[in-house]
């Protein structure tokens, strides 16, 4: 059998949704690590919360969640203790309350994790106190590094360096999406419709001159990279910030809406050229927030 189908194939059977038992369990193991973020948590202790074999809550845990289990212990006290010093409590008590010896180890841990040093994660984002992540009522696609790098590897890519989108204005880590080096995003899905539908757009906006992430083919021409269960697609990163609506009414806000106004127009009429489906949304909600 082919090396590559194996691990396909593997990928498969570890992706397969769990029963609700199951994951209610995993959920238990979950809220023991966030009430006890600054313990010395095991995989035993947590398959025991689950209720399980080590064996056994091992590939569970990363059926529902999307990585081993011990690298989510690891990255959830990274991202607490950063959002503690980021506070501007000293950075050396942080670390050591969660479980490092030093703050050198700290250092090390968190860049092979989320992709930036802890000085420019704190410069660059808000140190929010991290989200709590409930499997049962919300989608959340964390992917291990070891699999971002095999996809990237049909791209040529695999050795490069892989970091977390964090968004500026709220402090929140996208689980669709990482940036590859400078110049990258890779977005991934569960969802082959979501795929496509996110290529034809990126196409439409090129083609009446917007600036939009250009899908990278594959080494072998491919628009996107079916992995297990999970669809990926490589785009170019598009240089810029989000830009929000309370800045449009400071200086020059009749120009910004002019050129607001201009790009919906081509906007709309790029989307205008494609058939796709979107997902209904509630218009009056997403202005709110």
């Amino acid at each position: 059998m082919d090396h590559s189908y194996k691990i396909c194939m593997q990928l498969q059977d570890d992706n397969k949704e769990e029963p609700p038992v199951i994951r209610e369990s995993i959920q238990m193991a979950i809220d023991h690590v966030e009430s006890n973020i600054k313990e010395d948590i095991s995989a035993q202790e947590l398959a025991d919360i689950a209720g399980y074999s080590v064996f056994h809550f091992y590939r569970s845990f990363q059926s529902a969640v999307g990585v081993p289990v011990m690298q989510y212990v690891l990255r959830r006290k990274l991202l607490h203790a950063i959002c503690e010093i980021g506070e501007g409590r000293k950075k050396n008590d942080v670390v050591y309350e969660y479980g490092f010896e030093t703050y050198s180890g700290f250092y090390r841990s968190f860049i092979r994790e989320i992709g930036y040093t802890p000085a420019q994660y704190i410069q660059s984002f808000k140190a929010k106190k991290p989200y709590k992540i409930n499997i049962l009522q919300e989608e959340h696609i964390m992917i291990s590094k070891k699999t971002i790098s095999e996809v990237l590897a049909n791209w040529g890519l695999q050795n490069e360096k892989v970091a977390d989108i964090v968004f500026a204005e709220t402090g929140e880590i996208s689980d669709t999406a990482k940036y590859v080096r400078e110049d990258f995003v890779i977005k991934y899905t569960p969802n082959l419709g979501n795929a496509k539908k996110a290529i034809e757009i990126s196409k439409a906006l090129e083609n009446v001159g917007l600036s939009s992430p250009s899908v990278v083919p594959t080494d072998d021409g491919r628009e996107y990279v079916g992995y297990g269960e999970l669809y990926f697609v490589l785009t170019k990163r598009v240089n810029g910030q989000r830009v929000m609506a309370s800045k449009l009414y400071l200086d020059d806000y009749e120009a910004k809406a002019r050129l607001i106004g201009e790009i919906v127009g081509q906007l709309d009429l790029a989307l205008a050229k494609i058939d796709v489906l979107v997902e209904e949304a509630d218009l009056g909600k997403t202005v709110k927030e």
